[in-house]
């Protein structure tokens, strides 16, 4: 979806943020710069998921132009998901906050087996949350048809591949060819591994060859050198 793994990353910001001076632990994904993460004001800090899916239903609702039945039912999927993580930090945070400063305290006196009695403790509750962030995200998904679906994830990379090449400029034209190529580079890595992260690759090299002008396609090239890993963040969203 629209933030994948963020909303993982923001409930452990959270549960760091109100126990302890630290910012996010440096193995939880997160789009924010280590730089910027420290403590703040409760108004500094971004709203939890279980508040925060209006923006993304919204988003998908209109990119998809759904009917007032097909918004209901993603509606209620979003719903459910914020329901699931309220129960869950309801239920469980204060466990996981209590052993990542366990974690802190421990690694800052070098206590090796401190450090990973804590991490034992918090490696369930951690694995329990992904599961459920990922089981959701699927129920998202799923209230979905095929169709839009494809059209969801073809958005989804093409403009990924766009706000990547905001320094070249490209013509209204060329936007446009990006997001027609979209659907059928999507629909041919269906059945792959990582579907988006090569969907994301066939759209990037169809658009280097196909759409860029030689100075553009020139350019890019030192942006690719730059973002190494852009394929592969979709794992970290």
């Amino acid at each position: 979806m629209l933030r994948n793994l963020v909303y993982l990353a923001l409930l452990f910001s959270t549960v760091s943020c109100s126990r302890g001076n630290g910012g996010p632990d440096a193995d939880v994904p997160s789009r924010r710069d280590q730089s910027q993460a420290g403590p703040g004001t409760d108004a500094d800090r971004p709203p939890p998921p279980e508040t925060s899916w209006t923006a993304e239903y919204e988003q998908i609702s209109a990119v998809l132009e759904l009917s007032d039945q097909e918004k209901a039912k993603l509606k209620a999927a979003f719903k459910a998901r914020a329901e699931a993580f309220t129960q869950w930090r309801t239920e469980k945070v204060a466990k996981l906050a209590q052993f990542e400063q366990q974690m802190k305290r421990a690694a800052k006196d070098r206590d090796l087996a401190g450090f990973r009695r804590a991490t034992a403790k918090a490696g369930p509750l951690r694995n329990e949350l992904r599961k459920l962030l990922k089981t959701h995200q699927a129920n998202i998904l799923e209230a979905l048809s095929p169709e839009y679906r494809l059209k969801w994830e073809a958005h989804q990379v093409s403009e990924r591949i766009l706000d990547l090449m905001q320094p070249l400029n490209l013509s209204d034209r060329q936007i446009s060819q990006v997001r027609t190529e979209a659907p059928s580079t999507v629909r041919a890595s269906v059945n792959e591994p990582n579907p988006k992260a090569v969907a994301y690759l066939k759209l990037e090299r169809t658009v280097e060859l196909s759409v860029l002008t030689a100075e553009q396609r020139q350019a890019f090239q030192e942006i690719k050198k730059k973002n190494p890993l852009r394929s592969l963040k979709w794992l970290l969203q």
